[in-house]
């Protein structure tokens, strides 16, 4: 489920901790509250809180998170909300009437997106996030994909840099991201390998994307290396790789094209995973606008 800004909480789940997005504040869960409990201590009104709090069930009935947001901040930006249930872990300044005040993911701008989907087969396997294994799009300061294991599929290919690196890396890739741990064991790019990063969304069809530039060099990827799709689909490319807080993902580097593209999605029919020879212009195009 995506959600505008102005009900944002908490963003995808990075593995074993949820990152906050800056929420003006929150309040600690006690044992034995209600819904009907909070909002008569902290003064907001019970719509208000399903509102600021969309993983909240309208019976409050999945009241098994350790905060809730009591009012988002204003430069909240639109991004996945994360598993309800794991637990998020944040910073211990509690008061005594239980309120916190978290940090968060630095806002950045956005432009672009639309397009619609009805289909919404179930996931091939649990979202279960192991290390070295989920890529993650949270924005385009803020994201992970899959890469070869070492630098031009070297390890892989008796000890030579490999002319198709990516495609013969599909199974057994690994994660890099704009920082590194951002996700479990996650590595950091190779420096200057992303050019360009450009981050978009699409509220209402529920996925994001990221699309770029890379400089193959970096990674020592081969002119001629016309890259290659990793996955969730089916067993998973490689297997049992998710991305936070999305049931599929869908990911091409083509490195003769200098092109790198990667989508999240609540809907399978966004990140259709049998279309990697059409290359990232048409997998995960470039959308003309943003979509709340």
């Amino acid at each position: 489920m995506l959600v505008k800004s102005s009900s944002l909480v908490l963003l995808g789940v990075w593995i074993t901790q949820a990152a906050a997005i800056a929420c003006r504040k929150q309040y600690n869960v006690q044992p034995g509250d209600t819904c009907e409990s909070i909002v008569k201590a902290t003064g907001i009104t019970l719509r208000e809180l399903y509102r600021w709090n969309p993983t909240v069930q309208a019976n409050c009935a999945n009241l098994n998170v350790a905060q809730v947001c009591l009012g988002p901040s204003v430069q909240q930006r639109y991004v996945q909300i994360g598993d309800s249930s794991i637990v998020p872990n944040m910073p211990p300044t509690s008061s005594s009437s239980g309120v916190t005040q978290p940090t968060g993911i630095p806002p950045t701008t956005t432009t672009g997106v639309p397009t619609t989907t009805t289909s919404t087969p179930s996931p091939t396997h649990k979202p279960t996030y192991l290390a070295h294994l989920t890529v993650a799009v949270a924005d385009e300061t803020h994201f992970c994909m899959f890469l070869p294991t070492t630098p031009g599929n070297k390890a892989g290919n008796n000890g030579t840099y490999d002319n198709n690196a990516i495609s013969d890396s599909e199974k057994n890739a690994t994660t890099f991201c704009t920082q590194k741990d951002l996700t479990s064991h996650a590595k950091k790019f190779p420096l200057g390998f992303i050019k360009t990063a450009k981050y978009q969304y699409n509220n209402t069809a529920g996925f994001v994307q990221v699309t770029g530039k890379i400089n193959r060099v970096k990674y020592h990827l081969k002119h001629k290396d016309q890259g290659g799709q990793y996955d969730n689909h089916g067993k998973g490319s490689p297997p049992k790789s998710m991305c936070v807080g999305y049931p599929y993902y869908v990911q091409l580097i083509e490195p003769d094209q200098g092109d790198y593209c990667i989508r999240c999605c609540a809907n399978y029919a966004d990140c259709n995973a049998s279309r990697s020879q059409y290359g990232c212009k048409r997998v995960v195009p470039v959308l003309p606008q943003n979509v709340d």
